[in-house]
């Protein structure tokens, strides 16, 4: 039980709202600190989660690198079904960040808080 309530203290605080995934770009109010942090994407959809990102690459764009991933006209990020489906629904798409910081053990906390808030959030892509 204090795992739960753990769990669902840390899962309703500390997101960042970062808007529309489609306005998403240089000029965004957090873009330069979001290069440099690793942590979690959740990517909203008609007020429903439906991925849970992590973005573990402090060095290599950070958690930017992962959000512009989904919009990029390349394939990688829509080889799955949740990419693509990202990809497609840009507009329509609400983010949110949970910045974890910027070193080794970040890497390690982010890794684990995914794992727990995958269980927590269930995301899932909708019936259309």
């Amino acid at each position: 039980m204090v795992k739960d309530s753990l769990i669902e203290n840390l899962a309703q605080k500390d997101w960042e709202k970062i808007g529309s995934l489609s306005e998403f770009n240089e000029e965004s109010e957090h873009f330069d600190e979001l290069k440099k942090s690793v942590g979690l994407i959740k990517f909203i959809y008609k007020n429903q989660i439906i991925h849970l990102g992590k973005a573990i690459e402090f060095e290599n764009g950070g958690i930017k690198k992962r959000i512009i991933d989904f919009k990029r006209d390349s394939n990688s990020a829509r080889e799955s079904c949740k990419g693509a489906f990202i990809y497609n629904h840009q507009k329509d798409i609400e983010i949110e960040t949970l910045i974890a910081g910027n070193d080794t053990n970040a890497i390690k906390n982010i890794k684990i808080l995914k794992n727990l808030f995958l269980i927590y959030y269930n995301p899932k892509l909708p019936k259309l």
